[in-house]
């Protein structure tokens, strides 16, 4: 039997996603009527880039346009400006009659005491939470929403992976239809929307990329999408370093240096293993024009790590070796670790790592024993203020 309740389900829809079609229509199993809501400009999104309003909504409409009790509307896009959701409840009870559930995901818990006029909002609508992938929905979220006064159920479905932030890279690699409904996907190639990416797959086939090298790379920038959000590091400048990390892989240095590209001495004392993060990060540079240090860095180090790694080079370096195609034993493990403790997984990666170079009497990069022990120093740290508290 269907919730009386009218179910809101808002956000950017830039563009919607198979995860947001997921979370539509188990809501559309669950209550009578589903209201879905793109905003005008999210409050914690401001600056990111959007495709126009009517193109979101027009993609959502055709989206939805099979479920019969849901309800595309324009409420916040013909208000402009930014879109807080308390104002859209305001309206909503206006207009229906019945309680107004506010549907979230999982992900969105700890961030719900910086929402707008919270204290209103809470007293307005019963939160209806949808687990997601990464994000557990579990005692401590349980916790969390008592302490804050509100009043919610969970969603008896999960919603499945995905976000809009990696729609352009999946247009990149010609993979839609694995991100957005056919619909959605047909919508941007017509309209020839999100081609931020396009430009990779010059610099592939110039420098010889292999397709199944383009597949990993791929997949490490899922990865990294997917712990940029978990980690609250920047999704667009890592999805960048991770679609570049391994540009560099079929040539060395010294044969672009033979086409006049400029290296530092640390290019040239570097193990075999190891040279085509620094070919990868001049061909950013270079051909890319890539000027962000962060992003340099980020690729410099995907191999070896080293000390005072930001988040997002960290996320690099994880991503590159556990993205889901990898089936070396012990990366379950890790992985899982990854979406938990950072550090943590970096140091089983680094310990992994050495093992299999020490079998193969490799070389062991210097700077991969300087990041093990700064990492230890990290957690040590960490745990010495734990056992304090």
């Amino acid at each position: 039997m269907l919730n009386n309740g009218v179910a809101l389900f808002g956000g950017s829809f830039n563009p919607p996603t198979l995860a947001h079609m997921s979370i539509i229509e188990g809501a559309a199993k669950s209550f009578s009527r589903v209201v879905v809501m793109p905003a005008a400009i999210s409050p914690f999104k401001p600056a990111v880039k959007r495709i126009p309003g009517e193109d979101r909504l027009a993609m959502l409409k055709k989206m939805c346009c099979d479920l019969s009790n849901v309800d595309v509307s324009s409420y916040e896009l013909d208000e402009k400006g930014i879109s807080y959701t308390f104002k859209t409840v305001q309206h909503l009870k206006g207009v229906y009659s019945s309680e107004i559930y506010l549907v979230i995901g999982s992900d969105n818990i700890d961030s719900l005491n910086r929402w707008k006029n919270f204290d209103e909002l809470k007293k307005d609508v019963i939160f209806y939470i949808v687990p997601r992938p990464f994000f557990a929905f579990g005692e401590h979220e349980e916790k969390i929403l008592g302490a804050l006064g509100c009043r919610y159920v969970a969603a008896d479905f999960s919603g499945k992976p995905g976000s809009s932030t990696i729609v352009p890279l999946a247009k990149a690699f010609h993979k839609l239809h694995e991100v957005v409904p056919d619909v959605v996907a047909e919508y941007i190639e017509s309209g020839n929307l999100f081609t931020s990416l396009e430009y990779v797959e010059k610099i592939y086939d110039r420098f010889r990329v292999k397709p199944e090298r383009r597949e990993h790379i791929y997949r490490t920038a899922v990865t990294a999408a997917a712990l940029a959000a978990k980690y609250s590091a920047d999704v667009e400048k890592t999805i960048t370093a991770a679609v570049l990390h391994d540009a560099g892989k079929y040539v060395s240095v010294r044969q672009l240096e033979g086409e006049g590209f400029v290296f530092d001495s640390e290019a040239h004392d570097c193990p075999p293993a190891v040279e085509h993060c620094y070919t990868g990060e001049v061909i950013a540079r270079d051909v890319a024009h890539i000027d962000d240090r962060e992003i340099l860095r980020a690729i410099r180090l995907h191999t070896t790590g080293d000390a005072d790694m930001t988040t997002l080079e960290k996320i690099i370096f994880c991503a590159d070796y556990i993205e889901y195609g990898r089936t070396t034993p012990g990366v379950e493990t890790i992985r899982r670790e990854a979406f938990i403790n950072l550090d943590k997984a970096m140091i089983m990666i680094i310990d992994s790592t050495m093992s299999y170079l020490k079998s193969k009497n490799a070389v062991i990069d210097r700077r991969m024993l300087v990041c093990r022990q700064w990492l230890k120093n990290i957690i040590a740290k960490e745990n010495k203020i734990d056992n304090n508290d």
